[in-house]
C-alpha cells in the first residue's frame, strides 16, 4: 500500500478502518525492521498524536501496542519522535480502560529502556502526570514511577540533586485533596526507602515541611 493511502486510512471517520491502518503500519513496520523505511516519521508521529487521543478505545490501545514496537525500530531519531506523543502516553496512564494503561505504562517503559534516560522520563511524569488536574491521571502516574525505578534502581542514588527532585515533586501529594493520591505518593516513598534506607531516609529529613 502506498504511504498516503495508509495515511488515509489512519485518519478516516470510520474507526474499523483506523483500526486496519494501524495494523498495515504494524506489519510494515515488521517487515521494514523500521519505521522510517514505511513513510515520513514526522507524518507518521503526527498521525499519532490524533490517535493516541482517539474517541474509540481500541484504535488508542492498538496504536501504543504499535508505539511500543517502534521504540527498537526509531535509532536516532527516537527521542525527537517520542517528544511528539509523550504528552498523550503520559495522560493515557490515567485512560479509563486498563488494558490501555497499562500497554501506555510498557511504552513508557521501553522508551526507557531504549533512550537510556530514566530522569528525564521520571521528571516529565512527575510535572505533566503527578501534577494532572485529574486525579486518575495523579494516582497512576505515582505508580508508574515505581515501576521507572525499578528498570534502574540505582539511577537515582548517583544523581543525589535529581533524586531530590523527584522526592519533593511526590511528597507534595502526601498532601494531596484526593485520598488515593495520598496513599500512592505514600507508597512511593516507603519503596524508595525500602530499596536504599540510607540515601533516601536521609533526602526526606531534608525536604520542606
Amino acid at each position: 500500500m502506498e504511504f498516503e493511502d495508509l495515511l488515509q486510512k489512519l485518519n478516516d471517520h470510520g474507526a474499523e478502518t483506523r483500526i486496519e491502518g494501524i495494523d498495515e503500519l504494524y506489519s510494515s513496520v515488521r517487515q521494514y525492521g523500521s519505521v522510517s523505511a514505511v513513510g515520513s516519521l514526522r507524518k507518521i508521529f503526527q498521525m499519532f498524536q490524533k490517535l493516541l487521543i482517539d474517541e474509540n478505545w481500541e484504535v488508542t490501545l492498538k496504536t501504543t501496542t504499535l508505539l511500543e514496537e517502534c521504540t527498537s525500530r526509531l535509532g536516532s531519531d527516537l527521542e525527537n519522535c517520542f517528544a511528539l506523543i509523550m504528552p498523550a502516553i503520559v495522560v493515557n496512564l490515567g485512560h479509563a480502560k486498563p488494558a490501555v494503561r497499562k500497554v501506555s505504562l510498557n511504552c513508557l517503559a521501553s522508551y526507557v529502556r531504549m533512550s537510556e534516560d530514566l530522569e528525564s522520563v521520571l521528571m516529565y511524569v512527575l510535572k505533566n502526570g503527578v501534577e494532572d488536574i485529574e486525579w486518575k491521571v495523579r494516582y497512576q502516574s505515582l505508580q508508574a514511577i515505581t515501576t521507572l525505578y525499578a528498570i534502574d534502581p540505582t539511577y537515582l542514588t548517583s544523581r543525589e540533586s535529581s533524586a531530590k527532585k523527584v522526592c519533593e515533586s511526590i511528597a507534595r501529594h502526601l498532601r494531596d485533596e484526593n485520598d488515593y493520591v495520598k496513599r500512592s505518593a505514600k507508597q512511593v516513598i516507603d519503596h524508595f526507602v525500602k530499596e536504599n534506607p540510607q540515601f533516601y531516609k536521609g533526602i526526606i529529613k531534608r525536604l520542606p515541611p
